[in-house]
């Protein structure tokens, strides 16, 4: 799989709502929002660590619906966050990275009204930037798009994030943006500066092999090569050979690093 990187040029927050073309159906359909459920469920029992999620209505621009930690993962209460605006997460993210999240979320906009729905389903997006937790510090988040609601003229109606705090495996770096196209073998990495000159740049990511794969989400999850090797059916050793063997093709020096890279090239 081969990387391409990327470079945007930043959003003000008070212009993010004007560029968006707004769907002029207003769908008000119960089933539409239960058929998010199965997604949600699947995502909750993958997640690598406590997450939250909530389903934008992109019509009246309100957050609709919501569940999992969110009370736990910010300062806001859930009667603060459902029936607001975008303006109730923007306000808690780092003010480095909202421009950035804010130019990497209409960047996924374009993406998903350009192309057809059987081509988005080819397509994993993920963004990375910090927020702030209850005790006022900020963190880091790994933000997913897995659904979205369009209408007949391809117009988005409604999308579900989903919010995951990887402040165990990411301390530092920058705000971006990764679109994985399984199709392709391609990973674009969006990046933001006030330089707005497009910039691209081939990179090679090292080959994972499924079981190594496997081993990784559970180091992700903060599991010991002890535990990894019951819940896998293996020995100890032959975990440790298989992280080992991750840490030489990424050219990491430790497990967190390890993961902070796959996390960054798309391989998790």
């Amino acid at each position: 799989m081969k990387t391409e990187k990327r470079t945007l040029a930043p959003v003000l927050n008070e212009h993010f709502k004007k560029d968006f073309r707004y769907s002029l159906d207003e769908l008000r359909n119960a089933d539409v929002l239960d058929s998010y459920q199965p997604v949600t469920t699947a995502l909750e029992q993958l997640a690598v660590n406590s997450y939250f999620w909530f389903i934008i209505d992109f019509v009246n621009w309100t957050n609709c619906r919501c569940g999992g930690e969110l009370e736990l993962l910010t300062p806001l209460k859930t009667t603060e966050f459902l029936g607001k605006d975008h303006s109730t997460l923007h306000a808690i993210t780092h003010p480095e990275d909202l421009p950035k999240a804010l130019a990497f979320s209409r960047a996924y906009i374009n993406i998903l009204e350009s192309y057809p729905e059987s081509r988005i389903a080819e397509l994993n997006m993920s963004l990375y930037f910090r927020i702030l937790n209850p005790r006022m510090e900020y963190y880091w988040i790994m933000v997913q798009y897995p659904k979205a609601t369009m209408d007949m003229n391809g117009k988005i109606q409604y999308g579900l994030v989903f919010v995951t705090d990887i402040s165990h495996i990411k301390k530092d770096g920058p705000a971006m943006m990764l679109v994985v196209d399984t199709s392709k073998q391609m990973c674009e990495q969006f990046y933001c500066t006030t330089d707005y000159e497009l910039r691209k740049k081939m990179i090679d990511i090292p080959p994972i092999s499924k079981r190594e794969k496997e081993v990784l989400l559970l180091l992700a999850k903060g599991l010991a090569s002890k535990q990894i090797a019951v819940d896998l059916g293996i020995a100890t050793k032959t975990v440790e050979n298989h992280r080992q063997n991750m840490l030489k093709k990424t050219q990491s020096k430790s497990s967190s690093e390890l993961i902070s890279i796959s996390i960054n090239l798309g391989i998790i």
